[in-house]
């Protein structure tokens, strides 16, 4: 993967040079990552725009939509809690540091329900990108994955102390 860019804005009188960001790959070495949690995963409403999805699975999720994945399958459950606990463990043995982001609390799972009762945290990459000491929060289309930011902001708490930068995304109104 090559990303190049530059970034120059003038605010009033105020011109805002920022360095080249260059990314050429994402296969250096890893010293420090975020494995998501299964806590409180629950199968997602069904929407059309998954429909590239197997249909073992879609029968799956328009089944269970809106259920606890433990309710729903706890065979699959523990099996998706085992692989992450199996990654989280193996990376500590190979030395590289090793976060977990906290569960939701009730408000943020309720957040943004009545348009798409979902919540999971499996995939941290998603909502937060990193790039040397840049923290960049994104911006996620899917209403189900936008109360992600919370548990991962606390992840970062710590580096707001110290040299990273955080950058936020906002959502379109």
């Amino acid at each position: 993967m090559v990303c190049q860019f530059k970034i120059n804005k003038i605010v009033g009188s105020h011109k805002y040079i920022m360095r080249d960001v260059s990314v050429n790959t994402e296969w250096g070495s890893l010293k420090e990552v975020i494995i998501g949690i299964s806590t409180g995963l629950t199968v997602p409403i069904w929407t059309d725009e998954y429909e590239f999805v197997p249909l073992d699975e879609q029968k799956f999720v328009k089944r269970y939509c809106g259920k606890l994945l433990t309710q729903a399958s706890p065979d699959r459950a523990l099996r998706v809690n085992q692989q992450l606990s199996n990654l989280a463990n193996t990376l500590e043995e190979l030395n590289i540091i090793v976060h977990r982001p906290r569960e939701f609390s009730q408000d943020e799972t309720n957040y943004l329900a009545n348009i798409r009762n979902c919540t999971q945290l499996l995939f941290t990459r998603d909502p937060i990108l990193v790039i040397d000491n840049h923290v960049i929060e994104t911006a996620m289309r899917d209403p189900a994955e936008r109360k992600n930011r919370w548990p991962l902001r606390d992840v970062f708490l710590f580096w707001l102390m110290s040299i990273s930068r955080i950058n936020a995304i906002y959502y379109p109104v």
